[in-house]
């Protein structure tokens, strides 16, 4: 006695394995390729960021110390021209000493030192987003 008692069921799970093979086969080599090209892509991103954070700040630093620089400067002619202005000398050193006052607060605020925590914090709270949403 044999054990193909229904043809038709044989066939017909002959014809649903090979219609698995036909679907599922290529959806998981396209998963795994593009997992496989994701990685890469990452690895890449990692080591370009690697690089191109010290290159950026070395490329900032030169336009911040420029602009402190001519800051400087500026606040220098100011200060020197407050003396051909027909006021007291007493309005001229509050002048002078507000003048200061506010460059040296805005100094503060342009520095690298500054720059290079903002980009930190930038770049801390970006992995973070980045952990929030790709942590599946």
């Amino acid at each position: 006695m044999t054990h193909d008692h229904n043809p038709a069921w044989n066939e017909e799970s002959r014809f649903s394995g090979a219609l698995d093979d036909v679907i599922i086969i290529p959806i998981v080599s396209v998963a795994l390729a593009a997992n496989k090209i994701l990685r890469f892509i990452l690895s890449i991103l990692m080591r370009l960021l690697d690089y191109a954070f010290p290159l950026a700040m070395q490329v900032v630093w030169l336009p911040l110390f420029a602009v402190r620089v001519l800051g400087n400067v500026i606040v220098t002619v100011i200060n020197g021209a407050l003396h051909f202005l027909p006021v007291s000398e007493t309005k001229r050193r509050q002048w002078g000493i507000s003048i200061r006052r506010n460059w040296s607060w805005l100094r503060r605020k342009i520095s690298y030192r500054t720059f290079e925590h903002a980009v930190y914090l930038a770049f801390e709270s970006g992995m973070a987003w980045v952990f929030r949403k790709c942590r599946h």
